[in-house]
């Protein structure tokens, strides 16, 4: 994030044409004024960029009092043609055998096009700093305006960063400390496009680089300022606005998403170079299972690890629910290939935390939107993710497909469908072996999945709309388990006794 900070005014000095400095050692004074940058030809040093540059061009600054040090390129007269339109600018301090860096400056705005360098540089009275125009982007020469600005309680630089893992209604957020030892700092707070001369709210006496802000609401914008302060009455000028965005909070059940619109919450974490999940608009070749959009994972040529995470769950521990939603495989050419699918919950939206299995398909195969669901329940109460994990090898242009999901809910297991619950009969129970499932209104059952009590599948059974079913608890040990049923009329859930 790049801050552009208040200056005094300019002092604009003649417009001097200088040699080249091919090195630290040969580096001319840099004035205050506009200077013109000839065609960058002397010797890189490095160390400010990971990315490197072939040659540079040298000057030196000797601060006679403290205060801050404008570079700016950002002119008009920097055309791309003439001119370089993109520079870039080490800083060094130290003796020219022994430089370290000390700050560096690339684009005014990357995201914007806007490629050339405008920034200041913190500078103590008696040191010198060796200022490097470097040609990674452009070896063409340009111009260069210099201004100082004399200040003695220096303002931050940057470097901000959540503290820990932000909530909806709670942040902690660092910034680097400003130099010369400030006594502590300042941040008015508020909503994105607050003025902060007028409104907001203020946290003062705090001790260290760090602030926590609390009061917010969920998926909401904020802007915050920082100034350092140096001792009574004496402030540096405000920095900012620095913006952040509260995350979602969890949701509460049920909870649905058909990805036709808002998808806030909902995150995608891709292991590998292959295919992300993403959310498409159905088309001729791939279409929804309801409305106009969907998650998919796939037809990609490189092989594929990705994650597909949930929105937070706020669940209950002792409460019994269902995950239902809809999944298909598209064979976009050949066989469609290999797609692997593997869903579970965690208690937060990573791979480490996703840590209970509720469902595994090697090689999904239906070519059709099939209802899955799985019942569960989670040892704690606290807030949940359900992950969706695709894996696949890579799939060769003559033979690649995908994974669609949609319609996703979570609800609690007794409320699904209550109705449906009355008309399904599950016999004997308890048991000792088979389960026979039936109903006497023709109800067309086409999946059962079975879990125990720590919500983990036991096993899953996919059935072509068949009026009755049987499942085979024998090889399971004795406890308590939950049936859920897939129908034409929606989803139930038994409990089963193995006895």
């Amino acid at each position: 994030m790049k801050q552009k900070l208040l200056l005094g005014a300019f002092i604009f000095g003649s417009f001097l044409s200088v040699k080249v400095q091919s090195s630290c050692a040969t580096a001319l004074p840099l004035p205050i004024g506009t200077t013109t940058v000839s065609t960058i030809s002397g010797t890189y040093a490095g160390s400010c960029f990971t990315s490197a540059g072939t040659a540079a061009n040298w000057y030196f600054y000797t601060a006679t009092e403290n205060g801050g040090l404008r570079i700016n390129t950002n002119l008009e007269v920097n055309d791309g043609e003439l001119n370089s339109g993109d520079t870039r600018v080490s800083v060094y301090t130290g003796a020219c055998d022994n430089l370290t860096c000390y700050t560096f400056s690339d684009d005014v705005s990357l995201e914007n096009g806007e490629y050339l360098t405008d920034f200041q540089v913190q500078l103590v009275a008696g040191q010198t700093y060796y200022i490097a125009f470097d040609d990674r982007w452009d070896e063409l020469g340009f111009q260069v305006e210099v201004s100082f600005e004399a200040f003695s309680c220096y303002p931050i630089t940057g470097g901000y960063a959540f503290v820990g893992t932000p909530t909806a209604e709670e942040v902690t957020i660092e910034w680097t400390p400003a130099i010369n030892n400030p006594t502590g700092y300042e941040v008015i707070w508020g909503e994105t496009g607050f003025d902060p001369e007028t409104a907001g709210t203020l946290i003062a006496g705090l001790l260290t680089p760090q602030v926590t802000i609390s009061g917010l609401t969920s998926n909401a914008d904020y802007d915050f300022y920082v100034r350092t302060v140096c001792g009574e009455d004496e402030t540096s000028s405000l920095v900012g606005p620095v913006s952040f965005t509260t995350p979602f909070g969890p949701a509460t059940i049920p909870y649905s998403q058909d990805f036709e619109g808002d998808v806030g919450g909902w995150s995608i974490l891709n292991d590998a170079d292959g295919s992300p999940w993403s959310i498409e608009e159905g088309d001729e070749f791939v279409a929804a299972y309801a409305g106009d959009y969907y998650a998919a994972a796939g037809a990609y040529p490189n092989p594929s690890d990705s994650w597909l995470f949930s929105r937070g769950l706020s669940l209950n521990e002792g409460t019994t629910y269902t995950l239902s939603y809809y999944l298909m495989r598209s064979a976009l050419e050949g066989a469609g290939n290999v797609n692997n699918f593997d869903v579970t919950i965690g208690t937060e939206a990573t791979v480490e935390a996703q840590t209970t299995s509720l469902q595994s398909f090697d090689n999904y195969s239906e070519n059709g939107y099939v209802l899955q669901s799985h019942s569960f329940t989670v040892p704690a109460s606290g807030v949940y993710y359900i992950g969706f994990n695709y894996t696949a090898p890579a799939h060769a242009e003559d033979n690649y497909g995908l994974l669609a999901l949609d319609n996703f809910l979570v609800d609690v297991s007794a409320g699904l469908n209550q109705g449906l619950i009355s008309k399904l009969a599950a016999t004997p129970n308890p048991t000792s072996g088979i389960v026979n499932i039936s109903s006497s209104e023709n109800i067309l059952i086409n999946n059962i999945n079975v879990t125990d009590i720590n919500g983990r599948m036991i096993m899953t059974s996919k059935y072509d709309n068949i009026s009755n079913a049987a499942i085979d608890f024998s090889g399971l040990a004795s406890g308590i388990y939950m049936m859920t049923i897939s129908s034409d009329n929606g989803i139930a859930v038994k409990k089963i006794i193995k006895n």
